[in-house]
């Protein structure tokens, strides 16, 4: 999973942590880059738990996101 994560270039969901708002700055771009951050890290968390098998997914299928997982 690891090795497809690194062709794909999406490793930063493992290394990275989520963007946040600092100092109530709420900039249309600084709020659309979190939402596609939510939206990717909710996307490669479902692609990694759709490798495994059905009784793992169960098991974790209650992480939030990509990096915890």
């Amino acid at each position: 999973m690891l090795f497809n994560f690194i062709i794909l270039n999406l490793i930063k969901f493992l290394t990275e942590n989520a963007l946040k708002l600092l100092n109530k700055e709420s900039t249309i771009i600084i709020v659309e880059a979190i939402n596609a951050w939510k939206y990717s890290n909710f996307m490669y968390k479902n692609y990694i738990l759709n490798g495994l098998d059905n009784i793992l997914y169960d098991v974790y299928n209650f992480i939030d996101s990509v990096k915890s997982l």
